[in-house]
């Protein structure tokens, strides 16, 4: 059982749950929620504002009031990681595909890292009087982050930028809302955000447009978003529990859109071990070759050798047994098209 009020919750690529609390305790569950375990840690870290399990199987938490603080030991002990960071109130993290780490904090803007935290540097957003409560990449690279604005200022919403943050724009979700509370995406070219009060929106086209996906909420006080393994939507709040759609988001079968071109989707997770999924678009019968390739041009695995009709696809790519860490490359050629794009692999 967790004593305390609950405020973070991930779960690394073994199944492990950990959970923060805003006494700075932190749990363990090796069986999906239905024990939890105490973590014993020397270290004092504050309220535990986020938490995320990192590609190499450590975990990042933020804190209240000491930042940023990594543990190699499954939360025994904590070192901080701040050097760059001005306001050690840390509310959301995110490590994006490429192993990137994003920072956001209350009153101070955004902070990416590209060495595990060793250094941090502002990429904007630093508004008085906000929070960012949430940080997510798209399969296409745009970076979304949610934030929890005061009210008269109108300064919440959420921003979307193209270029890593060198500049930014505000979504047309809706002018009047301010408290953005989490922002999601799944492996299609799909973004959930939550706005507390008023729901769930989903965008189909990397954030141009959003419709409300409400249906069966029969509250609206949303405080968190995330996705199960399962695809499914996972919606908490902040007095009835959590909400839990119907269908999976993830099923290319469910996706009845024809793509208008072709796409090869960067891999996700990734880095990763043991596998990785390559999502790809085809916008007409064609025939679809994917092949993967190690540093040297040598040809690994063919994943893709058929003729497929206009749709949207996944595939597996399973590391080999014994595998050493490396550097892979995955081609895509239908017909005139031809793509390729990174994928490393971790031991």
């Amino acid at each position: 059982m967790i004593l305390g009020y609950v405020i973070a919750v991930t779960v690394n690529d073994s199944g492990v749950v950990f959970a923060g609390t805003a006494a700075g305790t932190i749990y363990k569950s090796s069986d999906n929620g239905l024990s939890w375990t105490y973590i014993d840690s020397s270290s004092n870290i504050g309220q535990v504002s986020c938490l995320i399990a990192l590609s190499n199987g450590n975990l990042l938490a933020g804190s209240n009031v000491i930042g940023v603080n990594y543990s190699t030991d499954g939360g025994k002990t904590w070192n901080q990681k701040n050097f760059g960071i001005t306001n050690p109130v840390v509310t959301a993290l995110f490590q994006s595909a490429d192993g990137s780490l994003y920072a956001g904090t209350q009153n101070d803007g955004l902070y990416k890292s590209t060495d595990l935290g060793s250094i941090w540097d502002s990429i904007g957003l630093r508004t008085p009087f906000t929070k960012i409560t949430s940080i997510v990449k798209s399969l296409t690279g745009t970076l979304f982050v949610s934030v929890w604005g005061k009210q008269s200022l109108l300064n919440g919403g959420l921003f979307y930028s193209t270029n890593e943050g060198s500049s930014w724009n505000k979504s047309s979700i809706a002018a009047n809302f301010q408290a953005y509370t989490s922002v999601v995406n799944n492996l299609k070219e799909e973004v959930y955000a939550s706005v507390f009060n008023d729901g769930v929106f989903i965008s189909t086209d990397d954030g141009k447009s959003w419709q409300a996906q409400n249906n069966g909420l029969g509250y609206l006080g949303i405080q968190t978003l995330g996705i199960s393994k399962d695809g499914c939507i996972l919606a908490g709040t902040d007095d009835v529990g959590i909400y839990r759609s119907i269908k999976s988001t993830t099923s290319v079968k469910e996706n009845n859109k024809i793509p208008s071109s072709f796409v090869l989707y960067q891999n996700y997770p990734n880095p990763f071990n043991p596998s990785t999924t390559i999502n790809f678009s085809v916008p007409k019968t064609s025939f679809v070759t994917i092949k993967v390739y190690d540093v040297l041009g040598k040809e690994v695995a063919t994943l893709v050798n058929a003729e497929k009709s206009a749709g949207n696809y996944s595939v597996q790519f399973p590391a080999k047994g014994g595998s050493a860490s490396s550097v892979y490359f995955y081609r895509m050629q239908a017909g005139s098209f031809i793509q390729t794009k990174k994928l490393l692999l971790l031991k």
